[in-house]
């Protein structure tokens, strides 16, 4: 049976938000058939380290939201810890975030679409 880590809370103004559809999303993975634990995640990136060891999961299973979490930023942690995790990886996560920059993706792939 597959271990599912599902990390939540975080510290961003979101972190309700997260705690809430953290839990919604275990109970889905556990209905499911998945061995499921959760992570509440804070700025405490050694008790993170720690309880992802502890749980020795097969993939973590991203219900963060806002800052820290949605801008690449634990996405760069999992992808140095070598751990599979759902979400958008770390570049499409800090592109996203980054409205200035986003645009300009976004503009050019427009204008490429309309010249087609």
């Amino acid at each position: 049976m597959k271990r599912v880590s599902v990390l939540m809370g975080g510290p961003s103004a979101e972190r309700e938000v997260s705690l809430n559809s953290g839990a919604n999303c275990a109970a889905a993975l556990k209905e499911a058939g998945y061995q499921v634990s959760t992570i509440d995640v804070t700025r405490d990136l050694p008790a993170l380290l720690k309880a992802i060891k502890a749980q020795k999961p097969d993939v973590l299973f991203n219900a963060l939201h806002g800052r820290w979490v949605e801008d690449g930023n634990i996405q760069g942690i999992l992808n140095y810890l070598g751990i599979p995790y759902t979400h958008s990886g770390l570049m499409a996560s800090a592109i996203a975030m980054d409205k200035p920059i986003c645009l300009l993706y976004t503009s050019d792939a427009a204008d490429e679409a309309r010249s087609v």
